[in-house]
């Protein structure tokens, strides 16, 4: 189908059908990676955009852009300020990679023509959403429908942009196959997801009533029909400013159907459809068993099934990533025969992948964890950080990236990353915590580390029980911590010969915050013989 112009000139005014499907491609596009990078130009779209869908296209010029979105002062004269100039052209190519990439199967397409400060808006034939698993089973195919709508127009606007959003943002999870948004004939999951060929249905409404606006969506398993999550929320009308409700709703959900540790997963794990066959989707549920346990059995597990799915021919960029992350974590847990062929190997997996994939972050990951196992600490945190702009809304990913950056050094950075990671998804396995009460105890807020240790529990590791001792010492509580410490030396009977070996065998600690471990270690080491 040729491609079609959308009206966006004074003498042409826009339908409303026209503003709503506008405004949730540009909420899209300023959610997404690309443009993320730059706050200035998520700026600079919003502005020029939003003033041409309110009538004001004629008012573009590079003064007006200059002062009201670039905050340029009223004296600001574009012939001796190339700012406004230089900024459309970083707008006009972030839109380009942007629709190159993430944004290829759009069916509207925002557009800044060159010389221009008027954005046109251009339709093109719909596509599905990409999938990393086209062609193989549905039990990771989510059918996204178009939110039910209560209220007035604002409500309508919500309901498109939150759900276009949501579809967005699940395409991004490795893995899931992405049907939507859609309309059915029937409200019965069972019904949709026969008739749209996907295991889970993802349904929601958006409600305004007297200056509130109630959100809220459910998951049904289409196997039986049960529902297996749901979520509401209200918020006042007045804060429905910009889309930052929206992304943040939008992002939330996603996080918590499509993480490695979301719903999804957890649900096609416990109970597998009578339709699937051994192979890719083995390794799939076989590596997100290790990640929400993550102790050695199941890390052993998935590298065994990952292994199997590559000699049977399967190597997706999705696959070499995961079987990447399994030989690293292997050698990090002295699980190798030969450590330095598994680090070689992860690194030349991850590479691969990303040569098939460049916006792979969990390959971005896998360098980084070889990096950090190396004691390259910068190299780490440079993969980390692209790992997390690659993927910004995948927690998993967001988590490893945090983890990553904090022990090569950044330990600020880190924990930004691995709370934001936590608040999109919180069903995250506690494991996810162990860093989160090392930080409080290295500032001395025991009362948190220890909120934060009893969170973690990894049966055979000795991060939740030590973790929990050194808090406890802190809080004064000496006989409850030597009852943790005697479970830590059950594990390991040589932790406090060097406990300073084991902190950072694979961290990058200061003097200080070696400091502070050592001092909640002091109450609980064995008294000196008299």
């Amino acid at each position: 189908m040729p491609e079609q112009r959308v009206a966006a000139d004074p003498d042409s005014p826009l339908r409303p059908h026209d503003a709503s499907e506008i405004v949730s491609e540009l909420t899209k596009v300023l959610g997404s990676a690309t443009m993320s990078k730059s706050p200035r130009s998520r700026e600079f779209l919003a502005y020029i955009v939003t003033e041409t869908l309110a009538g004001r296209a004629e008012r573009l010029s590079e003064r007006t852009v200059g002062r009201r979105a670039l905050g340029r002062a009223d004296t600001f004269d574009g012939r001796f300020d190339a700012s406004v100039r230089v900024r459309a052209s970083r707008v006009r190519k972030s839109l380009d990679d942007y629709y190159a990439v993430e944004g290829r199967a759009a069916r509207l397409r925002i557009e800044l023509p060159s010389g221009a400060y008027v954005p046109r808006f251009v339709r093109s034939a719909p596509t599905e959403l990409p999938s990393p698993v086209q062609g193989k089973d549905v039990d990771l195919t989510v059918v996204v429908l178009q939110f039910e709508v209560s209220g007035d127009a604002r409500a309508d606007l919500v309901a498109t942009t939150i759900s276009e959003l949501i579809a967005h943002r699940l395409a991004m999870f490795p893995g899931l196959r992405v049907v939507g948004p859609a309309t059915a004939r029937s409200q019965n999951p069972r019904v949709i997801g026969r008739e749209l060929d996907g295991r889970f249905v993802l349904q929601g409404s958006v409600g305004s009533r007297d200056g509130l606006v109630r959100l809220s969506a459910r998951l049904s398993d289409s196997d039986g029909g049960d529902v297996v999550w749901a979520a509401s929320e209200t918020v006042d009308a007045g804060t429905l400013r910009g889309f930052e409700v929206e992304e943040r709703w939008a992002s939330g959900v996603a996080a918590e159907l499509g993480d490695y540790a979301g719903v999804v997963y957890r649900r096609a794990a416990q109970k597998p459809s009578a339709s699937v066959e051994p192979g890719e989707y083995a390794a799939w549920l076989a590596f997100q068993a290790y990640i929400e346990e993550g102790n050695q059995a199941t890390l052993r597990a998935a590298d065994e099934a990952l292994a199997a799915a590559m000699e049977a021919g399967i190597r997706s960029p999705v696959i070499l990533a995961m079987r990447g992350s399994t030989r690293a974590v292997k050698a990090a847990y002295g699980m190798s025969t030969d450590p330095q062929a598994d680090l070689a190997a992860a690194e030349q997996l991850a590479r691969r992948a990303l040569a098939e994939d460049p916006g792979s972050a969990h390959a971005h990951t896998v360098l980084g964890t070889v990096a950090l196992i190396r004691h390259q600490w910068d190299l780490a945190r440079k993969h980390a950080a692209d790992a997390a702009q690659a993927n910004p809304f995948h927690p998993t990913f967001l988590a490893t990236a945090g983890t990553l950056i904090a022990n090569s050094g950044d330990w600020e950075q880190g924990m930004a990353l691995l709370r934001e990671s936590l608040r999109l998804n919180p069903l995250h396995p506690g494991y996810m915590h162990t860093l989160l009460a090392q930080d409080r105890i290295m500032v001395d807020d025991d009362a948190a580390a220890l909120a934060e240790a009893s969170l973690i529990h990894s049966p055979g590791a000795t991060w939740g029980p030590l973790f929990r001792a050194m808090a406890l010492a802190g809080l004064g509580h000496t006989e409850q911590a030597r009852h943790e410490m005697d479970e830590v030396l059950a594990i390991d009977p040589t932790f406090l010969d060097d406990p300073v070996a084991t902190f950072t065998t694979y961290t990058n600690l200061t003097d200080e915050q070696i400091g502070a471990l050592l001092r909640h270690l002091e109450p609980l080491r064995p008294a000196a013989p008299s």
